[in-house]
């Protein structure tokens, strides 16, 4: 299911937030966008707060040696950024990451108030 769901890499990244600007109706449409600090150069991501923010699409900024770190989890070397994907699938594993999803964005929502 995070297969379906969940895009990593810049380019990969980059790229569904421009079709989603453009208007492109065949581009999956993103929900969450997780990136870390430690990016080097930062100016690789500098867009990507600006796209989401004109898509109106959530900023999860992790600290630290975080791409080091997510790159671990995910089984890869590094990752300084993921997107997450929305989905009107009704499974039960769609639910279950819908609701992950909800949740992190409702505490971000709870954080900056």
């Amino acid at each position: 299911i995070w297969s379906q769901r969940l895009v990593i890499g810049t380019n990969q990244c980059q790229r569904i937030l421009e079709q989603n600007i453009q208007g492109d109706p065949t581009a999956p449409i993103p929900s969450l966008v997780v990136l870390a600090r430690d990016v080097y150069p930062p100016t690789m991501l500098a867009s990507v707060p600006v796209m989401a923010k004109r898509l109106g699409i959530e900023i999860l900024l992790l600290p630290g040696k975080a791409s080091n770190e997510l790159g671990r989890a995910l089984g890869i070397k590094k990752a300084s950024i993921l997107l997450f994907l929305r989905s009107t699938s009704t499974t039960i594993d769609h639910t279950k990451v819908n609701s992950f999803l909800e949740f992190v964005s409702s505490q971000m929502i709870n954080k900056t108030r």
